[in-house]
């Protein structure tokens, strides 16, 4: 089921104050239900492997942020509270 507007605007508040961005490495600490928590995406079978791994953040969005994993063809976009920032991007503080 997908998320009302009301969940939408919490889970977009608490992604701001996340203090992830854009270059940063990040861990995937577990898996997420689709659209739990506001969050408004599925989870796919394929990211389940992903879980444990540690990837760079490519874009962040309205609805995920997009993570490249070394050695993946694929940019999977996860929800902000499965995520561990493990390195700060360059150049930021």
């Amino acid at each position: 089921m997908r998320a009302t507007l009301k969940e939408h605007k919490k889970y977009m508040a608490g992604q701001a104050e996340c203090g992830l961005k854009v270059g940063d490495r990040v861990e995937v600490l577990q898996k997420a239900k689709s659209h739990e928590k506001g969050w408004d995406n599925s989870w796919e079978k394929p990211m389940d492997l992903l879980v444990g791994h540690i990837g760079t953040i490519t874009h962040i969005s309205r609805v995920e942020i997009l993570i490249k994993f070394y050695g993946e063809d694929i940019t999977f976009g996860y929800p902000f509270y499965v995520l561990k920032k493990v390195k700060k991007a360059r150049g930021t503080k």
